[in-house]
């Protein structure tokens, strides 16, 4: 599969959209499913997103009722995505050998020791969010409302609102970090 999403830019928009559906109001999520299969038979691509369909069918239906974080403000629907992300952040390698994956945790360390010291002063723990993130917030809110409105379709909102994942996908294809340099 990541040979072909790296191979084929229809494959890759069909991706983006799959992991877009939680995006989508609960009441639209199952439309915007059809819709994905709707362009793959379309693009003559079905085969290769047919594991994807029928895992995300097999997983993912019985749960609509949590699937959508349309309107939240947190996004995300798993608890540990974050910390995974943080320790990719800090590993940087996708096989860290013992010595790279200790500096790592290091690094987590330190970073919740300020956290503690700030929260433990009574003042809020905050990372300031990239221009990028709060650029995606609002790209979605409106997507959102125009859907809401009948402006747009699923398979618009869809579409638009893949862009908003691209580094997050080729992050996890690549297996590539963000390097941090300590100065």
């Amino acid at each position: 599969m990541a040979r072909a999403i790296r191979r084929f830019s229809i494959v890759r928009r069909l991706v983006r959209s799959f992991c877009v559906l939680p995006l989508l109001p609960q009441n639209f999520i199952m439309k915007g499913f059809r819709s994905i299969l709707r362009l793959a038979l379309k693009k003559n691509v079905p085969g290769v997103i047919t594991g994807l369909a029928s895992y995300w069918l097999h997983t993912w239906r019985p749960k609509l009722h949590i699937l959508s974080v349309s309107g939240c403000e947190d996004r995300t629907t798993n608890c540990c995505e974050c910390d995974n992300r943080m320790l990719q952040d800090a590993v940087r390698e996708k096989r860290p050998n013992v010595w790279n994956f200790i500096d790592g945790v290091r690094e987590m360390e330190d970073t919740t020791q300020q956290d503690l010291h700030v929260l433990r002063k009574k003042k809020k723990a905050v990372r300031r969010r990239s221009v990028s993130a709060v650029a995606n917030d609002e790209t979605i809110r409106v997507l959102t409302q125009e859907l809401k409105d009948k402006h747009i379709s699923v398979a618009s909102f869809l579409k638009d609102a893949s862009y908003t994942i691209v580094k997050a996908l080729n992050r996890g294809l690549n297996g590539k970090k963000k390097i941090r340099r300590n100065i």
